[in-house]
């Protein structure tokens, strides 16, 4: 899990590992994901992006949720 607090013009590289995605969600402002603008209270779902570049534009609050992009059972679940 990674949150950030970006004042303008900041930015900010979320590693996300081979076959990793992530959920990323804007707590507070407004950022720039690639050639999107993402306000306050959006979300997105990202995979196959091995570093994502999150831009503020305005003073922003997020959070990137880093989770496995297949599921692999494990303990009394793997039966």
């Amino acid at each position: 899990m990674f949150v950030s607090r970006l004042e303008v013009g900041q930015s900010v590289t979320a590693p996300l590992g081979r076959d990793r995605g992530g959920y990323l969600y804007v707590i507070d402002g407004e950022i720039r994901l690639g050639d999107q603008t993402l306000g306050t209270g959006d979300a997105v779902k990202i995979y196959e992006e091995p570093d994502v570049v999150i831009a503020a534009s305005e003073t922003s609050e997020l959070i990137v949720v880093d989770v496995p992009l297949t599921y692999t059972p494990v303990g009394i679940w793997a039966q």
